[in-house]
């Protein structure tokens, strides 16, 4: 039997553990066909590498709408080229956008695109706040769109902070975005307020089990920590249910909270870039493998890390993920390697630590070699 493209590894993450021990997988017509230490293929191409074989990795919190979004970036030159399968936009589009998002953003591009559409009509299509007035937030318009686009669409993205919900009250702004993801049935994506202007513990508990709270490393005056420790009340809601994602952005994430947060215990549910059109010209790029990579480097577990960027992000989003390397699903995979030296890496302030980078060596996507 031959197939289109027959891939040979030594290490392999399951969603779960990383595993040291041969896998090869069988590639034909963009499915995986067959798995299984030693296969019998010929196979039209092959690729052996000593690198990590990935599920399907998946960017949380991205801005791939490179149109009419003001943070928008090209998702497949961007994330797909950079080592990313799938990405979730951040409320990029609202209710009177999503049409447009779907034709000239998901339809169009190699890279799965999914939306957590704005609870604000307008998206980010304007060059200020998504939200400045309460009349920016119609329910019923987002929930119309939410039922028309139910197969692009996968979560509520509402931010109250200052920068994106200027003269609106902030939690009428939330509560009508609860009500819109309940007719949905959608989890929220959610960007906190700061606690002077309105107490974190009475946002989060306007927030379900499976609601998403991203930024969550984020520095005062927006941070989880205190001088003890994790805030109780980001304690109490991780206990309900709630989910916290990275958010790296361009100002949204600081070492020392997320550190001093590890070292409490508290490790994020998710690791997201936040990747937007500001983060173009970087260098280093800011790719998913860097941002995962300074979570290593502050004590996150690789296991821990891996998880939080292939599985657990499809998890909570209930995508079909029952098994992953499953015979007759798309043929989306990565390969990483870990490098031996250490580098500097640096956070959102400035400030610096040290550590082993991640890096996309191998890009899979429905079966063909991206890179």
């Amino acid at each position: 039997m031959a197939c289109d493209l027959l891939l040979h590894v030594r290490q392999w993450f399951d969603g779960f553990q990383l595993h040291n021990s041969p896998l090869q997988l069988a590639i034909t017509d963009g499915v995986l066909v067959d798995s299984g230490p030693e296969l019998n293929w010929d196979a039209n191409r092959l690729i052996q590498s000593d690198g990590i074989l990935l599920p399907a990795v998946t960017d949380l919190h991205t801005h791939p709408d490179h149109y009419a979004s003001r943070f928008g970036s090209d998702p497949d030159r961007y994330s797909l080229y950079a080592g990313v399968n799938q990405v979730v936009s951040q409320g990029d589009a609202g209710a009177l956008g999503a049409e447009e998002f779907v034709d000239r953003v998901i339809t169009p591009s190699q890279t799965d695109v999914k939306l957590a559409i704005n609870i604000s009509k307008y998206g980010e299509s304007r060059g200020g706040p998504s939200i400045s007035t309460i009349e920016d937030v119609d329910i019923d318009l987002c929930v119309a769109a939410g039922q028309e686009f139910t197969k692009h669409i996968v979560a509520v993205s509402v931010n109250v902070s200052r920068n994106s919900c200027s003269r609106a009250d902030p939690e009428k702004v939330l509560k009508l975005a609860v009500r819109a993801a309940e007719e949905l049935g959608l989890p929220i994506l959610y960007g906190m307020r700061r606690n002077a202007d309105w107490p974190i513990d009475e946002q989060l508990r306007l927030l379900r089990s499976g609601d998403i709270v991203t930024y969550c490393f984020r520095p005062a005056p927006h941070s989880i920590v205190d001088a003890t420790g994790v805030l109780r009340e980001i304690c109490n809601a991780r206990h309900r249910g709630i989910v916290f994602d990275v958010g790296h952005g361009c100002q949204s994430f600081n070492f020392d909270v997320a550190e001093f947060a590890i070292q409490s215990g508290f490790m994020p549910d998710t690791i997201s870039t936040d990747l937007q059109r500001g983060h173009i010209e970087m260098q280093p790029p800011h790719t998913l493998v860097l941002v995962a990579s300074k979570m290593m480097a502050i004590g996150m577990p690789l296991n821990m890390v891996l998880r939080a960027i292939t599985t657990r992000p499809i998890e909570i989003l209930e995508f079909d993920n029952d098994k992953v390397f499953r015979n007759g699903t798309p043929a989306n995979f990565q390969i990483v390697s870990l490098g031996d030296d250490e580098q500097v890496l640096t956070d959102c302030l400035g400030s610096q630590r040290t550590g082993k980078i991640l890096t996309s060596e191998v890009v899979i996507q429905k079966g063909k070699q991206i890179r």
